[in-house]
C-alpha cells in the first residue's frame, strides 16, 4: 500500500443535501396548501425550519430523528402562533422530513459522477481507503449496505458528531495520509488541525455546514472542483 485515503461519504462520495433540500420545499408546499392565506412566506417558513433544524444539533446531532422532528416543530409552532390545532397536520410535517431516508433514492442515484472510477483507480494503486461518515449510525450503515461500499471499503467508520478521534487513529499512515471531503467545518479544518494533508471538494451544505470563515489557506490543503482530479492528479498527491 503507498497512500491511505479517507473519504467522506454525504456529498463527497453520494447525494444528499438535495433530498433535505427537495423535503423543505415538500414542507413549505405543505404548510402553504394546508393553512392558506394565513401561512408564512415560503422563505420565511425554510429560514424557521433551518434555525430549529440548526439549533437541534446541540441536543440531537446528526441523529435521524433531528431533521424530522425540526420539520415537526417548525409546523407546530406556526400552527401555534396563528391559534390553529392540528395534530394530523404535525405527523405529516414529520412524515416529510422523514422522506430524506429513502434508500430507494440511494440506490437509484448511486455515486456521484467519476466518485466509482476513482475508486476503482485507488484499489488499483493499492492504496488503503477508508471511509469515515459523520450521521446517525442506522441511517450510514443502510446508505453503505445499498451501495455496495464494501466494494471498496473494509474500514469504515461512522461518528455522530465529531471525526477528531478517528482522524487521530490514522496518523501513523503520514506522510502518505489524506483526507477527502466536501465541509469546511466537519471535514477541512479538523484534518488540517491534525497535520493531516487534504483534499476539498467544494459543496456547501446547509446551515450549520456553513459556519465558518472560509476555506483556510494551509500548505496541506488542495482544492480540486471534482472528485475524479484525484485519479487525474494523483501524481501530485505525494
Amino acid at each position: 500500500m503507498n497512500k491511505t485515503f479517507i473519504f467522506d461519504l454525504d456529498d463527497t462520495l453520494i447525494r444528499n443535501t438535495h433530498y433535505y433540500s427537495h423535503a423543505k420545499l415538500n414542507l413549505a408546499r405543505f404548510v402553504l396548501n394546508r393553512i392558506g392565506l394565513r401561512a408564512p412566506d415560503c422563505q420565511s417558513l425554510i429560514n424557521l425550519q433551518t434555525s430549529i433544524d440548526k439549533e437541534a444539533v446541540k441536543e440531537k446531532g446528526f441523529s435521524s430523528d433531528r431533521f424530522p422532528n425540526s420539520c415537526k416543530k417548525t409546523y407546530k409552532k406556526i400552527c401555534e402562533t396563528l391559534g390553529i390545532e392540528d395534530s394530523e397536520g404535525v405527523d405529516i410535517a414529520y412524515q416529510i422530513g422523514c422522506s430524506v431516508f429513502n434508500g430507494d433514492n440511494w440506490k437509484k442515484e448511486g455515486l456521484l459522477d467519476g466518485a466509482e472510477e476513482t475508486l476503482d483507480f485507488l484499489v488499483a494503486q493499492n492504496d488503503k481507503l477508508v471511509l469515515l461518515t459523520k450521521g446517525d449510525v442506522k441511517i450510514q450503515r443502510r446508505k453503505f449496505e445499498v451501495l455496495n461500499l464494501n466494494k471498496w471499503f473494509r474500514d469504515w467508520h461512522i461518528v455522530e458528531r465529531n471525526k477528531d478521534e478517528v482522524l487521530k487513529t490514522y496518523l501513523d499512515c503520514q506522510p502518505q495520509l489524506w483526507h477527502v471531503g466536501n465541509s469546511i467545518r466537519s471535514d477541512i479544518e479538523p484534518s488540517l488541525k491534525l497535520g493531516i494533508k487534504t483534499i476539498y471538494l467544494p459543496c456547501e451544505t446547509w446551515a450549520y455546514e456553513m459556519d465558518h470563515n472560509g476555506v483556510p489557506e494551509d500548505s496541506l490543503l488542495i482544492q480540486f472542483d471534482k472528485i475524479l482530479k484525484i485519479k487525474e492528479k494523483y501524481s501530485i498527491l505525494k
